[in-house]
């Protein structure tokens, strides 16, 4: 005989937020919630990660701005989070092209940042069901986008076939989430050069940006390519030890900078 008094299964909500009214917000909206608890707020993405490899979230409601899409670490905490919790993001003017990326790392759902409290309350119940919430629009833009007519495997890898040996060192050091200045010292090269090598690489690989560009090299394995390079991996190992040599060089205190 079933149990008619059970009680349903209460989804813990953490929120990822740099403004702490949101999370008030959000508490104040789901307080008399019987499927949702907004349980507490973390103020970054490494807080988010460490608090779900603790087991204490089911639902992380995270901040469009708080996810680097063009960083490769916070891309990685963002699979692992999603590995333990359903991710929502919140955003207002991200493109098509941004929401598939964030679809592809593993979000479930994404909210626009004016949704209602009736909104949002379905699109968490939508994903704790184990949907995907997407706005109409939004979704009706996104499957244009994926529909469209892609570039084949053979055209992707006739694009590769173009790339010089320095611009595979300069797509790995982007992958390692290396800006201009910091490729330039690693390579022994300009600014301006590392600026020509990538809008070299823009134009033969067709991507419009960095976000682009790494989920390319990931897809197609550029992003290790640095390790069979010597020149590019003897590089890397000579600014580490120059920038540690600078740092060793800095005053630790006070005292020593009025010694």
């Amino acid at each position: 005989m079933r149990n008619s008094s059970a009680q349903p299964r209460k989804f813990s909500v953490v929120v990822c937020d740099p403004c702490p009214l949101i999370f008030w917000g959000l508490q104040r909206c789901f307080e008399s919630d019987t499927r949702f608890e907004i349980r507490r707020e973390v103020s970054s993405l490494r807080e988010l990660h460490e608090v779900a490899a603790g087991g204490s979230v089911d639902i992380a409601l995270v901040e469009w701005c708080m996810i680097g899409w063009y960083d490769h670490e916070s891309i990685k905490l963002v699979n692992e989070i999603s590995s333990r919790a359903l991710v929502v993001v919140a955003g207002l003017n991200e493109s098509t092209r941004e929401r598939k990326l964030a679809l592809e790392f593993g979000v479930r759902g994404i909210i626009n940042k004016r949704s209602t409290p009736q909104q949002i309350r379905k699109a968490l119940r939508r994903v704790s069901d184990g949907g995907i919430w997407l706005e109409k629009g939004a979704a009706e833009n996104l499957l244009d986008h994926v529909f469209s007519p892609p570039a084949g495997p053979q055209d992707e890898l006739g694009r590769i076939e173009l790339l010089t040996v320095r611009e595979r060192e300069v797509i790995a050091l982007v992958c390692r989430s290396l800006r201009n200045k910091e490729i330039a010292s690693a390579l022994f090269i300009s600014e301006s050069t590392v600026w020509h090598h990538l809008t070299s690489i823009f134009g033969k690989l067709k991507v419009g940006d960095r976000v682009s560009l790494v989920t390319f090299a990931f897809r197609h394995n550029l992003s290790s390519h640095v390790d069979r390079v010597p020149r590019a991996s003897k590089a890397i190992a000579f600014e580490n030890r120059r920038q540690r040599r600078l740092a060793s060089q800095q005053p630790r205190s006070l005292g020593e900078l009025s010694a």
